[in-house]
């Protein structure tokens, strides 16, 4: 695989920030809980269709499905209300406050936004079933319960996606 067709794998805040802003123009609020499940339908779409990760981050077994717990605290401020503002970090080399932003090739940015549109439609709560529903959460419910669950990995994810084990929720139906 040449180097002009890889995904350069993004910060996580970087992706939770466009899909903010996306949610914000499309008029479809986001909230943490759904945040967290299109970030991690966002990584399973990137995994499948692109054979590669969109995201560095690794994704945790918690009761509500998959979180991204650095994605999560930078916003778990806001409880079950609306993110309409993006996460800011701080450089303390530059002493600079900076937004994370995405830097991807035209290609992936147009992906990202198409499949970015089509979960932000999806009610919260039915991604959240959506997530419950497959092997890769519920067969550590006992686990998660007792909070021991281990993390996602790329590849499971991607497995289970590739064997047509869950719906590809990121396409328009």
């Amino acid at each position: 695989m040449s180097s002009e067709n890889r995904v350069e794998v993004q910060n996580p805040l970087a992706v939770a920030n466009y899909v903010i802003d996306l949610a914000v123009s499309e008029k479809h609020p986001v909230t943490n809980l759904k945040l967290q499940k299109i970030l991690y339908y966002l990584q399973a779409a990137f995994l499948h269709e692109e054979r590669q990760p969109l995201i560095d981050t690794k994704f945790s077994r918690w009761q509500f499905g998959p979180v991204s717990q650095e994605v999560y605290y930078s916003f778990n401020s806001h409880g079950a209300s609306a993110i309409t503002e993006p996460a800011q970090t701080i450089d303390f080399e530059e002493f600079d406050i900076e937004t994370p932003k995405i830097n991807l090739e035209e290609k992936y940015v147009d992906e990202l936004k198409e499949y970015t549109i089509n979960l932000l439609k999806i009610p919260a709560w039915e991604l959240v079933e959506k997530t419950h529903e497959q092997a890769l959460w519920s067969d550590y419910s006992d686990d998660i319960k007792a909070f021991s669950a281990p993390d996602y990995n790329n590849e499971e994810i991607q497995k289970y996606f590739d064997e047509g084990s869950a719906e590809e929720l990121w396409k328009s139906n």
